[in-house]
């Protein structure tokens, strides 16, 4: 029985020595895994603030351009009533003007009447006299 304690124990300690050994190959794996995963995910996490960071520079950067662009807009709004009110002024202006070509025309249309009929009578009278 001595030769089977001895073969036990044996068995005994190569078993112990095989889990012993496994316990600290796996650890020893499982915590230069975790490391790796570890700083592979600060990694991705210090990634990602970057492009968070240069997606909120890129945003203040539209919202600078929207203001500027809005206010350029306001100013050529601005502008073009300005513009219009002229424009609205020059064709009053023209109107009025029209109206004084028009009453210039019928003046001189007049005026070319009477001319007319003076030089009609004028001619009428001549031809009297020579008669």
């Amino acid at each position: 029985m001595d030769e089977n304690k001895k073969t036990m124990f044996l068995y005994i300690g190569v078993i112990v020595l095989a889990i012993t050994c496994s316990y600290l190959l796996f650890s020893i794996y499982h915590d230069d895994h975790d490391s790796g995963t570890g700083q592979q995910i600060e990694r991705d996490i210090s990634g990602a603030e970057q492009h968070q960071q240069s997606a909120i520079n890129r945003l203040d950067g539209i919202t600078t351009d929207l203001g500027t662009t809005a206010s350029e807009v306001g100013r050529i709004s601005d502008s073009v009533g300005g513009s219009a009110a002229e424009i609205g002024s020059t064709a009053e202006r023209i109107g009025t003007d029209q109206a004084r070509v028009d009453a210039s025309a019928r003046l001189i249309a007049e005026g070319q009447g009477i001319l007319r009929d003076i030089q009609e009578s004028n001619q009428q009278e001549n031809k009297s006299i020579k008669n």
